[in-house]
């Protein structure tokens, strides 16, 4: 039982390491198509890892 916890807690950190990198591709995404709309998307960005630590209800 223990594995298994481990191996749970292993697929959190991997889901949320592509999250951050799913964000950076859609960041740069955005940045090709609207400088306006990309500054706006690296503000969120830096909101979320400030927030990312503390347990919000907006977390997934």
């Amino acid at each position: 039982m223990a594995q298994f916890n481990y191996i749970y807690a292993d697929s959190i950190m991997l889901v949320y390491k592509n999250m951050y990198i799913v964000l950076f591709l859609i960041m740069v995404f955005m940045f090709s198509n609207n400088p306006a709309r990309a500054s706006i998307m690296t503000q969120e960005m830096a909101s979320i890892k400030r927030s990312a630590g503390k347990p919000t209800a907006s977390t997934g």
